[in-house]
């Protein structure tokens, strides 16, 4: 995720993850907390959970609700994070020239990126291993 967030950076676009808001999204952020390529924004959803996920001592790196950011802002090289329910709508157009993904165990089921409408998928689940195994247990 990070190279594809650097990629983007220097194509001069801004990169927008669909995860969800509650655990996978501060997932997202506490994996790139680490690089330095852009600044962290966030949808109001994720914010508000980053702010309960801070209060309980987990650490995050910091984020900007997109929302408090005035008109005309260079979004280049910011790793927006939303929830699914945000791709598609008027919300995203302030972010200009971008390229999106989305962060779920989904995105290991084949076609799952397409029917997304996103630029790249990653599989990012820590039960995926578990449904797995549930499956194929279940199939015997």
């Amino acid at each position: 995720m990070a190279d594809w967030w650097r990629r983007n950076h220097e194509s001069g676009r801004s990169s927008i993850v669909y995860a969800y808001a509650l655990g996978k999204a501060q997932r997202v952020l506490a994996g790139l907390a680490g690089f330095d390529i852009g600044r962290f924004y966030t949808h109001g959803a994720v914010e508000r959970l980053n702010r309960d996920y801070r209060e309980a001592g987990v650490p995050l790196p910091p984020t900007t609700y997109a929302g408090s950011v005035g008109k005309g802002h260079d979004w280049t090289g910011a790793l927006i994070v939303a929830p699914p329910s945000a791709s598609g709508s008027t919300w995203t157009r302030r972010f200009g020239a971008t390229s999106t993904a989305f962060a779920s165990g989904w995105m290991r089921v084949r076609g799952a990126r397409r029917r997304r409408s996103v630029d790249r998928g990653f599989a990012l689940s820590e039960a995926w291993h578990h449904r797995s195994v549930a499956r194929r247990q279940v199939r015997r």
